[in-house]
């Protein structure tokens, strides 16, 4: 039953990546969801870290093929903002709604100052030519994505709190 719990969710990891990839980056508004970000705090708030580890993984190699940064970029980023999120989340003794606002913005802000600290390495290692400029562009990007992937994760909370009554 474990192995295909496993492969039910590293195919549904595909199917988010290519969601996101092929439809949601069209989207003036639904561009700014991160779906693997959203699906591996999800996991970590049910307590299911495993399969947060797993989705951390796959989503990082998956982000990292598509992406124009150096290869492991992304995969770095998640398994860093797998583990603080996890110690984030340990802090917390019950969730309630109020809570889940907390965790979510905590871990997607996290989870965007690690991508940036990572991407400033990188370049300031000489490693790539271009870096990431903190224009209003960045800042309004920025804020919409924590936003909307904070706002994502407490439907997602409340929906799965709602059907496991």
């Amino acid at each position: 039953m474990a192995k295909l719990k496993i492969i039910l969710l590293f195919f549904l990891i595909i199917c988010l990546n290519v969601l996101q990839i092929s439809f949601l980056f069209k989207s003036p508004v639904l561009r700014y969801l991160n779906l693997t970000l959203i699906l591996m705090i999800l996991l970590l708030i049910f307590n299911k870290f495993k399969f947060a580890l797993l989705t951390a993984l796959a989503g990082g190699i998956l982000f990292d093929l598509y992406s124009i940064f150096k290869p492991g970029v992304f995969f770095l980023a998640f398994l860093l903002t797998l583990f603080i999120s996890y110690k984030i989340i340990k802090e917390f003794s019950q969730m309630s709604i109020n809570s889940v606002l907390i965790v979510a913005i905590l871990c997607n802000l996290v989870y965007q100052a690690i991508i940036f600290i990572i991407i400033w390495l990188v370049y300031f290692l000489n490693l790539q030519n271009f870096m990431v400029v903190m224009d209003r562009f960045y800042w309004f990007n920025f804020c919409w994505s924590v936003l909307a992937n904070s706002l994502t994760i407490i439907m997602g909370y409340s929906i799965v709190k709602t059907l496991r009554q």
